[in-house]
């Protein structure tokens, strides 16, 4: 999973262009992504929380943070929170709840993502 980029030369570029299409800032994305996280089975691993386009070809969104970033962003919302991957995620063993204040975010590097050298696996617990 990533954010929506808007490239040139693309339907969505002129959609964008045209103010059809909107796309999300970075605080927003972070927010959605941990209501996503919380939600999502405990087991299941995040291989990719953005994604890369050639500069040049990139027409939005610009963010103000490195694409690293968002991942430690994403673990300091989920602290905020008080929650964890999995806490509104519904088990044979638990209805789905609140899940709040009871569990914390752990950001955990696995081991390297077969997709391609220096990728990496997140589970945050």
């Amino acid at each position: 999973m990533h954010h929506l980029m808007v490239l040139r030369r693309t339907a969505m570029a002129k959609q964008w262009s045209e103010g059809r299409l909107e796309v999300l800032d970075a605080p927003t994305y972070v927010d959605w992504l941990a209501d996503f996280v919380e939600r999502l089975a405990p087991e299941q691993v995040l291989h990719r929380l953005t994604g890369d386009s050639p500069g040049a070809q990139l027409l939005a969104p610009v963010w103000p943070v490195a694409k690293n970033e968002v991942r430690i962003l994403l673990a300091r919302e989920l602290e905020r929170r008080g929650t964890r991957q999995g806490s509104l995620s519904p088990t044979p063993d638990r209805a789905i709840g609140d899940g709040r204040g009871d569990r914390q975010a752990n950001l955990t590097d696995d081991a390297p993502a077969a997709g391609g050298p220096g990728e990496a696996r997140w589970i945050y617990r």
